[in-house]
């Protein structure tokens, strides 16, 4: 179990870690190199598209309930 402070106390998520979520890449790992030698800069840019989606809609599951 792991506990999330930004979830609601009341609430309790379940994810089979086999079937729940899959990772999505939708852009590879980009990186972008530019050396400007006549005002001494550089700059270097790194980004990745990704995007989550759920495999089986049964293998998640939010449990909202009351502790008494």
């Amino acid at each position: 179990m792991i506990r999330c402070d930004d979830i609601p106390t009341d609430l309790v998520i379940g994810l089979d870690n086999r079937f729940a979520i899959e990772e999505v890449v939708t852009q590879p790992l980009m990186v972008e190199y530019d050396k400007i030698i006549e005002q001494k800069l550089e700059e270097a840019v790194i980004s990745e598209s990704v995007a989550y989606a759920k495999v089986i809609k049964e293998a998640a599951l939010v449990l909202d309930t009351v502790w008494t």
